[in-house]
């Protein structure tokens, strides 16, 4: 029996930025009471904006994320492991990407996500696929899943190759210029 896909809503802080991690917290209220605070939710949608690189987070539970920043300050966090996608769907102009997104949720985590041509094909209207009862594998199908399985080994090197050329020096530039304004302030 097939799953249905859950649906779940987005939740962003109270100046509009997506938070990667749900938590809900105590807050005074003007009266001085303590009251609950819940990120405000929101439908997953489809928006077009030009996001530039803003930064990057170990965060919460080892989840890296590289933080864009929109035209209108909000943030956006990005699984690294999406990061590959966003670029081969929109490339990258010195720091800043622009194309359409929406949002994705993995295990309790939300991020950032590039709407690939891909994805807009799923969409369309869609073949049913009937399970298949025969519990022997035939070679076609081996042959098939070695196929992805290289495809997806192809992608992980390039995307390798992407934070080695990429993404790294960008890094390594903005830690350095950082510590050469502490050496200024200390000298």
């Amino acid at each position: 029996m097939a799953k249905s896909k859950k649906v779940y809503q987005i939740p962003f802080d109270d100046n509009g930025s997506l938070m990667s991690y749900p938590l809900r917290k105590y807050v005074r209220d003007a009266d001085g009471n303590s009251r609950i605070w819940v990120p405000n939710l929101r439908d997953n949608y489809e928006f077009e904006a030009t996001m530039t690189y803003h930064g990057f987070d170990n965060g919460i539970r080892s989840a890296h994320r590289i933080i864009w920043r929109d035209d209108e300050g909000h943030t956006y966090p990005m699984f690294i492991s999406r990061f590959g996608e966003a670029l081969e769907a929109h490339g990258m102009q010195g720091k800043t990407m622009t194309g359409w997104w929406m949002f994705m949720k993995q295990g309790e985590n939300f991020s950032l996500r590039a709407v690939t041509p891909k994805m807009k094909k799923k969409t369309a209207k869609q073949k049913k696929v009937e399970p298949n009862t025969n519990c022997f594998v035939h070679s076609s199908a081996f042959e098939s899943m070695r196929n992805e399985r290289n495809a997806l080994r192809a992608q992980l090197d390039q995307w390798d190759r992407v934070c080695s050329t990429t993404l790294l020096p960008s890094i390594y530039h903005y830690i350095s210029s950082i510590v050469k304004k502490e050496n200024e302030k200390d000298g």
